[in-house]
């Protein structure tokens, strides 16, 4: 990055900043929060291993 020239890295910090909601996005099938997580549905869910399913876990909501 030294080495890069300041138009070459304005160039590239533009790039990223324009992709980064499509290179970077991901899609979540349900979003759950710890204490659902630690539920027996929930591991047994999670022991199906199925494809295209990814859980998004967030703190509990006060």
């Amino acid at each position: 990055m030294e080495k890069t020239g300041p138009q070459a890295l304005g160039s590239l910090k533009a790039r990223i900043a324009a992709e980064v909601a499509t290179t970077f996005a991901s899609h979540y099938s349900k979003e759950v929060c710890l204490p659902e997580v630690l539920s027996d549905s929930a591991i047994s869910a999670y022991a199906q291993r199925a494809a295209g399913t990814k859980s998004l876990i967030n703190r509990p909501k006060a």
